[in-house]
């Protein structure tokens, strides 16, 4: 075997190591959910004579949490329960300062749950967990260094509540947000105060965290993370005037099966206005860390002012892997590699959707970019990296260096006719194709994607974007036939 194929495999066996680690419990060690629980009504319950059942609810959250157990569910019935804190006491402060005094605190050993009782609304105002001080340090002043990987495990479940003001995360291990609501209030744009500062879902130095099956709108971010062992998934990212998933830094990232389109800062690029982004689906930025161990899976990114995916980092990159995404139009480049990746950077059978008279409406304005380039390319430290580029419909406007070290079976969509399109057309929207129950990219019934991928590498991704087993002959793309 030729020193090549080794680093491939070492690749492929560290892959398939984090993701089973994460399938297998070591992200999400969760024992089946007791039907034990206890109600709380913001508007008619009473922490005084309630005792927690659905007859005689508590009233308020606090109260309720002073009384649940480990494994056991919170059931919040309609009602604002206002600014929701957990995860440090005494105080309500992050942290930050030395003035700031608060120690970490959980006393749970398995999930607690909290959530929406079957048919109820209820409201958060702001979800705030945790906190940036060492534990039983005796000074407030020292924080939690970021190779720490947190400082409590807190094992709590947020799921189907709206938060209306945001949500963030701070030093807490074994968190999970799941099919909450999350939006800001006030404008998105501005100032830069207010475009820095309204993101749906802040991660900072956590570790085993699930943000799972939401709807986030209406924020600037939608997510930004420094975190280890991070699960963001099936989540819808819309109608937000910032980036849609930013990565700060951290080890053991999957990225998978969200939805990210519809965001836009309301200005152009260069426009002038000292609050102006770049606006992405993906922002690959670390400030905290390197970011090593990346998975990008299955989502879909369309309708964005500028990249689809943009890296642009100086930080350490290994690992990198980018399977069954699906790009539709954006105003930007569809991907910006802006940096090298370490022992391994894979890109396989993802898919450029050409729609030509897409046009989108943001929260702003009426938008119509028409890009569907990918700018790939290596650096002087390529030579200690394996790229693997192959079973990919890209267009003509993407051409992948041949110095990369495979390069096999892509399509290279011709648009201006000169060859027949892989999947099926779209005439119009998008987001109105999508709408009607399709999926961008699905292959017509002659694709010359079919069954033209190569096979050399099937083991590692043998299930399509809808999780449909591939062939032993894969097709190209993100979908199989």
């Amino acid at each position: 075997m030729t020193h090549i194929n080794s680093t491939l495999l070492l690749a492929t066996l560290l892959s398939v190591m984090v993701v089973a680690c994460k399938e297998n419990g070591n992200e999400d060690p969760t024992s089946e959910q007791s039907e034990t629980g206890y109600y709380v009504d913001a508007i008619n319950g009473s922490d005084e004579l309630g005792n927690g059942s659905e007859e005689n609810p508590f009233k308020t959250f606090d109260r309720a949490l002073d009384t649940v157990e480990s494994g056991e569910t919170l059931f919040l019935k309609s009602g604002d329960y206002g600014d929701i804190v957990v995860g440090r006491t005494p105080g309500r402060d992050y942290g930050f300062d030395s003035s700031e005094i608060t120690i970490p605190y959980s006393r749970f050993t398995d999930w607690v749950t909290v959530k929406a009782a079957t048919g109820e609304t209820p409201h958060f105002n702001s979800l705030n967990i945790g906190t940036l001080n060492i534990p039983n340090s005796g000074s407030p002043a020292r924080k939690i260094s970021f190779s720490q990987q947190g400082n409590c495990d807190l094992y709590m479940s947020f799921e189907g509540i709206t938060i209306d003001d945001g949500v963030e995360i701070y030093g807490s291990r074994y968190v999970k947000i799941k099919g909450c609501t999350i939006n800001r209030r006030g404008e998105l744009n501005g100032s830069t105060a207010i475009i820095d500062n309204k993101d749906g879902i802040d991660v900072i130095n956590g570790r085993y965290i699930t943000i799972e099956g939401n709807d986030i709108t209406h924020v600037a971010v939608a997510i930004g993370a420094a975190s280890y062992d991070l699960t963001i998934k099936n989540n819808n990212i819309h109608h937000n005037s910032h980036d849609g998933i930013r990565i700060w830094g951290g080890i053991n990232w999957l990225i998978e099966g969200n939805k990210i389109h519809d965001i836009d800062d309301g200005v152009d690029d260069g426009s002038g206005y000292d609050w102006n982004r770049h606006v992405d689906g993906i922002q690959i930025w670390p400030m905290f860390d390197d970011v090593k161990n990346l998975t990008v899976r299955g989502n879909i990114f369309y309708h964005i002012e500028s990249m689809g995916i943009m890296v642009q980092t100086e930080t350490n990159a290994e690992y990198w892997t980018f399977e069954n995404n699906i790009f539709g139009p954006v105003g930007g480049l569809l991907f910006h590699l802006g940096t090298d990746v370490y022992k391994s950077c894979i890109f396989r059978h993802n898919t450029t959707v050409y729609a030509p008279n897409d046009e989108w409406k943001s929260i702003y304005r009426t938008l119509n970019g028409q890009n569907y380039k990918f700018a790939l390319w290596t650096g002087e430290d390529s030579v200690n990296a394996v790229y693997r580029f192959y079973n990919n419909i890209f267009t003509t406007d993407t051409e992948v260096p041949a110095e990369y070290g495979v390069t096999d079976n892509n399509i290279y969509y011709d648009y201006n006719g000169k060859n027949a399109s892989p999947y099926e057309a779209i005439s119009g929207n998008i987001a109105d194709y999508i709408a009607s129950g399709k999926v961008p990219g699905t292959l017509t019934a002659n694709s010359a994607a079919i069954n033209s991928g190569t096979n050399g590498y099937a083991s590692e991704c043998p299930l399509d974007y809808n999780g449909k087993t591939r062939d032993k002959q894969p097709d190209i793309g993100a979908l199989e036939k």
